[in-house]
């Protein structure tokens, strides 16, 4: 009975993050409302009490629910019901500073060609440093914070737009509308004899 009440509060969980706020925890499903599996076992993980969720999880929620409340598609996963999931919509006027975390080892190269995605469609920030950092943390331990100065964005160019509450989205940010950590000193190159 206990593994089955536990089935049922993961579906309900799962249904609630893909189906209605994915915002809340860094996410953001294609046109179709599908997340890659690996996306979304990292978010969950970070939520209190859901870190032993793996993939065979998903899959008893699947047989143990007449009508399971997800759908797993190859490597991605949605809600069934997508009613309540957020639109993207534009932002005339954003808040004044965004934030996003880059890997440590791009931040040189994002310095000088400005954020661009990577894996996701549209670069990801937020008002929220410790959600940016959330999911800055689910690409690299110790990711590297930017401070986006959004007036200075759309100065050149940049046109936001809102998902969600908790998610501001944008096509690139380019250099100089940030600030981060100052760069690493190099090492120098010891030549050998």
């Amino acid at each position: 009975m206990k593994i089955q009440q536990s089935v049922k509060r993961l579906a309900k969980f799962s249904a609630y993050m893909l189906g209605r706020r994915p915002d809340e925890f860094g996410l953001l499903p294609d046109s179709n409302g599908f997340l890659k599996i690996k996306d979304f076992l990292k978010a969950i993980s970070e939520e209190a009490g859901w870190g032993y969720v793996r993939r065979s999880h998903l899959n008893e929620v699947l047989l143990a629910e007449r009508t399971p409340e997800i759908e797993i598609e190859g490597n991605r996963i949605r809600a069934r019901s997508r009613g309540h999931l957020p639109m993207i919509r534009p932002v005339d006027v954003p808040p004044k500073l965004l934030y996003t975390c880059v890997r440590r080892g791009a931040y040189a190269r994002v310095r000088d060609r400005g954020i661009h995605p990577s894996s996701e469609q549209k670069v990801m920030l937020t008002v929220d440093p410790e959600l940016a950092m959330r999911f800055g943390r689910r690409k690299d331990n110790q990711p590297v914070m930017l401070t986006v100065n959004t007036q200075a964005a759309i100065t050149e160019g940049v046109l936001y737009e809102q998902f969600g509450e908790h998610l501001y989205l944008a096509d690139f940010i380019p250099s100089g509308c940030f600030q981060g950590p100052p760069p690493p000193k190099e090492k120098p190159v010891l030549e050998k004899q």
